[in-house]
């Protein structure tokens, strides 16, 4: 065992690893996630349900394959917690995590083998630089661990740097935040490929629709939406 292992071990024999989502200490065979908090995420099922309510909020707004979400988003649960730590306290972590979640839901549908790639919703270079990261990227990176897709980040950016889409409410105003903030970059790789847009959470809809919407002009794409959970 090399000497930084050696050190680490010690580091989590002394300070043990907390679970984001209730503040209790991992136990060895937890990862990230306890179990306990695990058990108490809602799942929606929707993966494997055409026509369900996150589909239904882009029906008229734009052409997609399919649309779904992991998970329930609750204020005051487990969930709310866990996603609040990986955007806010720095535990990216948990978007792997949550990324290997969807990858397994995904393969388990007739997603998977129709999928080419994977982009997750791009973040501005200013505030990725102060977070350190991209949500939705990490959620991405352990999607394609599990589905063997390349992840792409540069087909879609994010060219100004509006209010965050939770400060907003109402669909309308949250439409209006993103209506111009993404560009599309064309692309000749791009095109033909079935593309899984993915993001955090999914309320109502504006921020994957502005995203697919790039995406979209370039010929022969398209996409499908998946997210960690969604909020009504």
């Amino acid at each position: 065992m090399a000497l930084t292992e050696v050190f680490n071990s010690l580091i989590d024999i002394l300070y043990p690893p907390i679970c984001p989502g209730c503040i209790r200490s991992l136990k060895p065979a937890e990862k990230h996630i306890c179990l306990f908090c695990r058990s108490n995420l809602s799942a929606t099922g929707y993966f494997k349900e055409p026509g369900n309510p996150v589909e239904e909020l882009f029906w008229g707004r734009l052409p997609f394959e399919r649309a779904a979400a992991l998970f329930w988003f609750r204020k005051e649960t487990t969930i709310q917690h866990l996603l609040h730590a990986l955007k806010y306290k720095g535990r990216e972590e948990l978007g792997e995590a949550f990324g290997i979640m969807l990858g397994h839901e995904i393969r388990r549908t007739a997603w998977a083998p129709q999928a080419d790639c994977i982009l997750p919703v791009p973040m501005h270079p200013r505030k990725k630089k102060k977070r350190g990261y991209n949500q939705a990227e990490c959620i991405a990176i352990g999607m394609a661990s599990v589905l063997q897709l390349p992840v792409v980040n540069h087909w879609v950016e994010k060219t100004s740097h509006n209010r965050a889409q939770a400060l907003q409410s109402g669909r309308f105003a949250r439409w209006k935040n993103v209506e111009k903030v993404y560009a599309g970059r064309s692309s000749y790789a791009l095109s033909g490929k079935k593309v899984i847009l993915v993001d955090d959470v999914v309320t109502t809809g504006a921020t994957l629709e502005a995203c697919a919407l790039q995406v979209l002009q370039t010929p022969g794409t398209s996409v499908y939406l998946a997210t960690v959970a969604f909020t009504r």
